[in-house]
């Protein structure tokens, strides 16, 4: 029987370090922002219509720093630009999942998760989190930006309200090391009776 097992977390959480855990355990992975950038770009119309033809280059493709700049400067942008890629997106990770082996084990890898409303495809889901000193610390190491538009960067992405959701969640703190996130996900498996 096909499982499909959802993982969201805040930036830096480590969520993409759980999701390739599960990937290491035979789980086919659908990474929903690589999803995003194929979207952004089918949608490149529709995009330059709305945000001008500065978020365009000149060999068509979308210029997701310019678009960037737009978006997360503006909610109002930010919302317009969800209209044209998110259902777009939804019906792109429901495609995936009806193509895949009925026996298949998937991990729906998503930030925006519940946002999208992605947790109702889910049997279970993992919000990975970690406190926000870690989580700034890594983002500082990984991403190059400077400590003002890291901060910036965290304030601006959704909270993970989990209060009402019918979904199973598991949560799985991930502030320490590798090895006990290792831990963590085989006792999360063990706990879901799957054999990795």
């Amino acid at each position: 029987m096909r499982r499909i097992i959802g993982v969201a977390g805040k930036i830096c959480s480590g969520k993409s370090a759980f999701t390739t855990m599960l990937r290491d355990c035979s789980f086919h992975e659908i990474d929903v922002d690589a999803v995003g950038h194929e979207v952004v770009q089918e949608q490149i119309d529709a995009i330059e219509a709305a945000f001008g033809a500065a978020v365009v280059t000149g060999d068509r493709r979308v210029d997701r720093k310019a678009l960037g700049r737009i978006v997360f400067a503006d909610a109002a942008a930010l919302r317009k630009l969800e209209q044209i890629v998110h259902p777009r997106m939804v019906e792109a990770v429901h495609s995936r999942i009806r193509g895949s082996d009925p026996e298949a084990r998937i991990v729906v890898n998503a930030a925006l998760l519940f946002h999208m409303g992605l947790h109702t495809l889910c049997d279970h889901v993992v919000v990975v989190r970690a406190w926000f000193p870690v989580r700034l610390i890594r983002s500082l190491r990984r991403d190059g930006h400077g400590l003002k538009a890291t901060i910036a960067r965290f304030a601006r992405q959704r909270s993970l309200s989990l209060w009402g959701e019918t979904v199973d969640i598991t949560i799985v703190r991930n502030s320490t090391s590798r090895r006990a996130l290792q831990r963590r996900v085989a006792a999360f498996l063990r706990d879901q009776e799957i054999e990795c």
